[in-house]
């Protein structure tokens, strides 16, 4: 089962504690309708591809960190 947090991290948004914080801010999102995720514990849902994530680059990476720490 992959996490949000793993997934985060495997993309290179930080630090595992970094990932758990910016999810818990709220600052990640779900499908099209934007839902907000806040448990960096919560499993993925199975129809969410690896094709369907938006990539970030460093400095979108770098303001969300930021506005986790906030």
């Amino acid at each position: 089962m992959m996490r949000w947090e793993d997934v985060l991290y495997s993309q290179g948004f930080g630090a595992r504690r970094a990932c758990r914080a910016l999810v818990r801010a709220g600052l990640v999102e779900v499908d099209d309708e934007r839902r907000p995720v806040t448990d960096p514990d919560a499993p993925l849902p199975p129809d969410l591809a690896p094709g369907q994530w938006r990539w970030l680059g460093a400095d979108e990476v770098a303001a969300l960190q930021g506005a986790a720490r906030s």
